[in-house]
């Protein structure tokens, strides 16, 4: 079987894992490209509110280069933190009776606004050492640093509103976000949906603002993806008090429409049905998004997407489905045509299996699922090759917004440790921060060297990427981080593991959010 992992199933195993809130005061900076002249690193974050000069949430860890050993800071040192110098100090002892710190100078000040600004890498505080005690009296310098900046979003007056309770003349629905930056009047990120009703044989999803009719902070109009013409369809609806930046949850007017454009330009339309009743809000469904953070299908994969509806209703969601690259992932579910965006309607107290053909050359990517705060959403990976036992894993939907997580490995006595990643932002290129530590908790290898775009996913075999973590057995810990000043939302990381028996079996592993 040890033969297996070194051809067929090994490879293939390798080819599996081969809305926006307004950011008040105070501000989350995060660690960008910091390195030390030792050639260890330091990534993570902090929270610093300028008006009051204070700080929090520190979550900052560094690592292991020729000089220094890394460790995690979590503790805010009071005594030297200021507008343009941040330092910490580690919540437990490097030795016994000392404590590690880290310190660096800022070439400008930090404020409630965001932005991008460099560490100094030269003067007497923009180092890592050791501290006599508790208060960081007796310093020893152990390492400088060489490079890196601190990178925070700015504030923004653009929000996403949420349809809620959105129903439509003849039965059917409409669900789904959209964003509206209340400054400059403008609309970004549709994502709504409708699904069919007695007048409308198949339901809509929009994504694209109307072209020649601006809409307002009361006047919300939409159109799906051109096409050709007669296919593009047009969605609008009035509120009953204007959208803010402060957000809340606002009134639909009944009499808005879902219309036929008579050309791409949506500027003549044939009403097809109206709004009769619902509102949008700011107040996000909880798990409004889940994410299954690996697709895989072809080369002896099958994967089935698995939506369940406790409740005593229909729930309607959309099923979206993405590239690598972020990019559309056109596929056949339960002998469909092949597609990347589903709405499924899954019955009350029912269920919806949708099932890849397992067919083809193999493919990879993810899949998010949206309305999804009332449905269970699984997602199961089958391995079925001539000659061996099946394998399969099961693992659930997550839900964005982890800026890190930890996740056991091992590889170790044949046993290997596949593991998937998605960036689900729509606006920020995100960082892939790798720690790994062994069983005892000792730093054994660091890498930054992944970067994910929007949308962005990999999928890839330990063993492959990291070579260096060689035989150990541990945890790997993730941290977000950005390769250049973010835009909100920033939504995280989604990942999930699976822990290959030396057999060729595998099992999923969860991960554990910090």
């Amino acid at each position: 079987m040890r033969s297996l992992l070194g051809g067929i199933s090994f490879s293939i195993l390798a080819f599996c894992f081969g809305g926006a809130a307004l950011e008040a005061a105070p501000v989350t900076w995060y660690l960008n490209g910091v390195t030390f002249d030792d050639g260890g690193k330091a990534f993570g974050s902090f929270v610093y509110d300028a008006d009051t000069n204070t700080f929090s949430a520190i979550n900052i860890t560094s690592t292991k280069g020729g000089i220094g050993n890394g460790r995690a800071y979590t503790t805010y040192l009071t005594a030297y933190g200021s507008s343009t110098h941040f330092d910490a100090v580690t919540a437990l002892p490097v030795v016994p009776s000392t404590t590690g710190f880290i310190d660096f100078e800022l070439t400008s000040t930090m404020t409630n606004a965001g932005g991008t600004i460099s560490i100094k890498i030269s003067g007497p505080v923009t180092l890592e050492g050791i501290c006599g005690d508790a208060s960081c009296s007796g310093l020893q310098p152990v390492r400088s640093f060489s490079s890196g900046s601190i990178t925070a979003a700015a504030p923004t007056t653009k929000r996403t509103w949420y349809l809620s309770g959105a129903r439509l003349s003849d039965g059917g629905l409409a669900f789904g976000s959209y964003a509206f930056d209340s400054a400059n009047n403008t609309f970004s990120d549709y994502n709504i949906t409708t699904t069919p009703g007695t007048a409308v044989a198949t339901g809509t999803t929009y994504s694209t603002p109307h072209p020649g009719i601006a809409g307002s902070a009361s006047d919300t109009k939409a159109i799906s993806t051109p096409t050709t013409s007669l296919q593009t369809k047009y969605i609008g609806f009035s509120l009953a008090n204007p959208m803010t930046s402060s957000g809340g949850t606002i009134t639909i007017i009944s009499g808005g429409a879902e219309a036929q454009c008579a050309i791409n330009s949506c500027l003549s339309v044939s009403g097809l049905r109206t709004f009769v009743g619902g509102s949008v809000t700011t107040n996000a469904p909880v798990n409004n998004t889940k994410i299954l953070s690996q697709f895989a299908d072809g080369g002896g994969f099958t994967n089935t997407i698995v939506l369940t509806n406790p409740t005593g209703y229909d729930v309607p969601c959309l099923v979206t489905m993405r590239k690598d690259d972020g990019s559309a992932l056109a596929v056949s579910l339960n002998a469909d045509t092949a597609a990347s965006v589903r709405t499924v309607v899954v019955p009350a107290h029912g269920v919806k299996f949708l099932v890849s053909s397992g067919t083809g050359s193999a493919q990879t990517g993810w899949v998010q699922v949206d309305n999804a705060s009332q449905i269970g959403v699984m997602g199961t990976y089958r391995l079925r090759l001539n000659g061996f036992p099946d394998s399969e894993a099961t693992v659930g939907g997550e839900s964005p917004g982890n800026l890190g997580f930890g996740m056991p490995f091992d590889e170790t006595q044949g046993f290997s440790t596949g593991f998937a990643l998605v960036n689900p932002s729509r606006t920020s290129s995100a960082v892939a921060n790798f720690v790994f530590y062994n069983e005892s908790g000792t730093q054994i290898f660091a890498d930054s060297s992944t970067t994910l775009a929007p949308s962005g996913h990999t999928s890839f075999m330990i063993r492959d990427r990291f070579p260096a973590v060689g035989n150990a057995r541990g945890v790997v810990r993730l941290f977000w981080g950005s390769p250049s000043t973010p835009v909100l939302p920033i939504q995280g990381f989604v990942g999930l593991g699976l822990r290959v028996n030396p057999s060729g079996t595998f099992t999923s592993l969860g991960v554990t959010a910090q």
